[in-house]
């Protein structure tokens, strides 16, 4: 209900917009050669006024926004609020954002997590929308791949083992007879390849022995040393049991 109400709200400064703009006190940006008038932009809580530059424009907008105070009990914090212009000196804008009480806007700017108003060639434009996509993915990742180690049991887990071979937290999966792997399956491997200098995932895990029958005894960091097939490397060049868990070496204590 409470969404529904304050769309009702802010119908009605579409509604005043719209007034004003009839009777010419408020003239909006003029696009195409049609000159197809945009004067007000609204998305959830945001309000955006778009105009030409002028001092009528300024005090319809202050206007505006206190008959909407008035009318509606609700507060316009214009604190919070900012005014940006392109191609207008900047000492007209600090007199525009006095006139408003409001700070000044830098361009380009950040709209809903995107860059507005930079250069779309440069690869620097889109580095904050690509590193928000990096976290998402990696967050993502990391949550499959903590699954995968856990005990948790599923079809869809014993279905991933039988096809890709036992989950190994440093090397992913121990079996390579598959030739073809999913795209999926292959982005969770790459992030958790024990080989690479900015594996995050294991500098941040910490094991847990329990019965043994999840980590490779030779293969996963499994204690503070590192890999034991790098601390004896002329065993693990020996061994019969490279690939193989901890509880196939027997029962181990901590406690010697």
């Amino acid at each position: 209900m409470a969404p529904f109400l304050f769309l009702i709200v802010a119908q009605g400064l579409v509604g005043l917009v719209k007034q004003v703009t009839r009777k010419n006190l408020f003239s909006g940006l003029k696009v195409g050669d049609k000159k197809v008038e945009v004067n007000l932009l609204q998305f959830a809580d945001d309000t955006l006024f778009i105009c030409e530059s002028n001092v009528q424009n300024i005090l319809c907008i202050k206007a505006m926004l206190r008959c909407f105070e008035l009318s509606s009990g609700l507060r316009v914090n214009f604190h919070k609020s900012k005014i940006g212009a392109i191609g207008v000196d900047k000492y007209e804008v600090k007199m525009y954002s006095e006139i408003l009480h409001c700070s000044l806007m830098d361009i380009p700017f950040t709209y809903l997590g995107l860059p507005i108003g930079g250069n779309q060639a440069r690869c620097s434009f889109w580095e904050p929308v690509l590193s928000k996509i990096r976290k998402k993915l990696s967050a993502l990742l990391a949550k499959w791949i903590w699954r995968m180690g856990s005990a948790e049991k599923g079809l869809w887990k014993d279905v991933l083992e039988s096809k890709y071979g036992l989950w190994s937290m440093t090397n992913s999966f121990t079996s390579n007879r598959i030739r073809y792997k999913s795209r999926w399956w292959n982005d969770l491997s790459k992030v958790n390849i024990s080989d690479q200098e900015d594996n995050w995932i294991n500098s941040n895990m910490v094991w847990q022995l329990g019965s043994g029958d999840k980590i490779k005894f030779w293969e996963d960091e499994w204690l503070a040393n590192g890999q034991l097939k790098g601390r004896y490397e002329r065993i693990y060049n020996n061994s019969d049991l490279k690939d193989k868990t901890i509880e196939n070496f027997g029962n181990w204590s901590t406690h010697g």
